[in-house]
Order: structure tokens, then sequence, then C-alpha cells
């Protein structure tokens, strides 16, 4: 990068590697993709944007993390981890013919059936949420 172009981002991108994170380009993928995505979403709820696939409103509701949350982080962290692959190129996986994607594909379904059992069970939940297995054709 040039010191001219974007002093800001070298200047982060050295802290990364000065702060033990050896090859920070992922890191700083992650966080221009958070920055985006959140200016996005909130762009889309503001105009009131409608969903295309369900045709209800972009919205959500803010509250302050819960067990579930941190378990359902650990868990998804465990997976990724043991898979050794984040879950977004496991069709580029499969394409390529490593067929160990097909694991992670395993591990995202039953993730997914057991998170809608556990909702199902649990009474403290205010409204229904639409299943998320029923949402992927399970």
């Amino acid at each position: 990068m040039s010191s001219n172009f974007l002093p800001l981002t070298e200047a982060l991108y050295a802290w990364l590697q000065a702060n033990s994170l050896r090859e920070p380009d992922v890191f700083l993928i992650m966080m221009s993709a958070i920055a985006t995505a959140a200016v996005g979403v909130r762009t889309l709820r503001a105009l009131k944007t409608k969903s295309m696939v369900d045709d209800s409103p972009v919205n959500w509701k803010v509250e302050p993390p819960a067990t579930r949350h941190i378990a359902g982080s650990v868990l998804f962290g465990l997976g990724w981890s043991v898979a050794a692959t984040c879950p977004g190129p496991v069709a580029a996986q499969l394409g390529r013919g490593q067929f160990a994607g097909l694991f992670t594909v395993a591990g995202l379904l039953i993730g997914i059936l057991v998170c809608d059992r556990l909702r199902i069970r649990s009474t403290a939940r205010e409204a229904p949420m639409r299943d998320a297995a029923t949402a992927v054709g399970l």
C-alpha cells in the first residue's frame, strides 16, 4: 500500500501486524464487510424496504446478549475450527472436488435442525419465529 494513498489504512495494517496478527488481511476484509453490512441494513430499514424472500419489512429489535447467543457463538466457532473453513466457501470446496465439504454442509444442516428443536422447546419466546429448517427447505 502506498503511504500517500491510504495513510489510515496503512497505519491500521501496521498496528494489526505489530499486535501479533502476521497476516491481518482476513481481519481487514471482515471489518470492511461488517461496516458495509451495517450501513446497508440500516439504509434498507430507513427506506422501509421489504424483504425479497417473504415481502416482510427489513426490521429488527435490539436485545442484550443472552446465554443462547454466547452458546451459539461458541458452537459456531467450534464447528468452524473443526471444519477448518468458513461455512461460506463450501460450494467452492465441493466444486473443486473437496468432498470433505459435505461434512461442513451436514454440520450446518444438523445445527439448523438442533436450533429449531431447542427453540420449539423453549417457552420463553415472545413471538414464534419462522423455523430456519423450513426456510431452507428441510
